[in-house]
């Protein structure tokens, strides 16, 4: 166990998740075959997509009358997440605010991963929280896996599935360019409090 990363299996599975970014690196099944990309030439495998999902025009959001600077999908995927806990079969990390991530994104927040293992497969939970009692956490959070597919040759692509815990309820948002259609110019957050 080094701190870099934390390998952890039930048996049926093993995982390997990086503090960097808190980010699914391997998921392989009994036979030791791996489920997750391997990054090839995007050297990422499950990246957190947090405090954006998608870009912001020019990489600018102008918060509270101040010009901020956010890449695509935030600076999650590239932070340092301190370690909670580690454990046989499975782990959870956090990402706090700091005067790095405020001078991008002016706002408090928590966000916790915890990636356990059961006979079923992996279970990931994500909590955001804003501990600002007066203000608002303007932010979204996503999560960008990538897997082995096909996983065996001769299988139709059409036959695999992603089958989630409980429905997912709501319309999905189609970006353009990278962008939401409703994005016609620099984000505007204001902030309550």
């Amino acid at each position: 166990m080094t701190s870099e990363s934390h390998v952890f299996s039930n048996g049926q599975y093993t995982a390997r998740v990086a503090a960097l970014g808190a980010e699914l690196c391997s998921l392989c099944d009994h036979t030791g075959r791996e489920l997750v990309w391997n990054g090839g030439a995007w050297p990422r495998h499950s990246p957190v997509l947090f405090p954006i999902i998608g870009r912001l025009r020019d990489n600018h959001a102008l918060i509270d009358g101040l010009d901020y600077t956010l890449t695509q999908h935030g600076f999650a995927r590239d932070r340092l997440f301190r370690w909670v806990e580690r454990s046989e079969t499975g782990c959870e990390l956090v990402l706090e605010d700091d005067p790095t991530s405020r001078a991008l994104f002016p706002f408090a927040f928590s966000l916790k991963l915890s990636y356990s293992l059961n006979d079923k497969g992996l279970h990931v939970r994500y909590s955001l929280t804003n501990p600002d009692k007066t203000g608002i956490l303007h932010a979204s959070l996503g999560a960008h896996p990538a897997f082995v597919w096909p996983l065996q040759s001769g299988i139709r692509k059409t036959d695999y599935v992603i089958d989630f815990e409980v429905p997912e309820p709501g319309s999905l948002a189609v970006l353009s360019e990278g962008l939401s259609p409703r994005m016609s110019g620099r984000v505007l957050f204001r902030v309550r409090g």
